[in-house]
C-alpha cells in the first residue's frame, strides 16, 4: 500500500507541472488569438513570430485531453523505462540530461516560452513557486 502512495505521490506531483505547462500555453496563445490583429501586432513584432503563435494555439488545441493523458503516460513510462527509477528523474536539478526524456507535452511549453522571450512586449512569470 505505501508503494501504491508513493507512487501516487510521484506521478500527481510531476502531471500537476506538466498541466500547469500545458494550461499556460493554451492559455497564452488563446489571449494571443483572441486579440484584434492590431494589438497582437504591437505585442509580437514580427510576422514570422506571430505565425509561430498562431500555429503552437492551432497545435496544442488539437490535442484532446484523453490524448494529452496519453502523451504524459508515455513520457512518463520512458522516463522510467531509461533508469529504472522515476523518483530519480523528477529530482533531478539536470535539466540537459533529462531533456532526451522529457514528456511530449513539455515540447508546447518550450515552444511557448521561446516565442515569449523573443516577444518583450509580452510578460509573463515562468518560474514555479
Amino acid at each position: 500500500m505505501a508503494s501504491a502512495q508513493e507512487g501516487f505521490n510521484i506521478g500527481f506531483k510531476e502531471s500537476v507541472l506538466v498541466g500547469r505547462n500545458f494550461g499556460l500555453v493554451r492559455g497564452i496563445t488563446s489571449a494571443l488569438a483572441s486579440l484584434p490583429s492590431g494589438l497582437r501586432e504591437k505585442l509580437v513584432e514580427t510576422e514570422e513570430k506571430r505565425i509561430n503563435f498562431r500555429h503552437l494555439h492551432e497545435s496544442s488545441h488539437s490535442v484532446s485531453t484523453i490524448d494529452a493523458l496519453k502523451l504524459f503516460h508515455n513520457g512518463m513510462s520512458r522516463r522510467h523505462a531509461n533508469t529504472g527509477n522515476i523518483e530519480t528523474d523528477i529530482h533531478s536539478e539536470d535539466v540537459d540530461a533529462r531533456s532526451s526524456d522529457k514528456n511530449a507535452l513539455d515540447a508546447y511549453y518550450d515552444e511557448l516560452r521561446s516565442l515569449v522571450l523573443e516577444s518583450p512586449a509580452i510578460s509573463t512569470e515562468f518560474r514555479v513557486e
